[in-house]
């Protein structure tokens, strides 16, 4: 997997958590 990828996952979680 490439770094950007994960960060990109982490970020999406982030984004979904705040959004809950």
């Amino acid at each position: 997997m490439v770094k950007g990828d994960s960060l990109t996952i982490i970020n999406k979680a982030m984004v979904v958590t705040e959004d809950e």
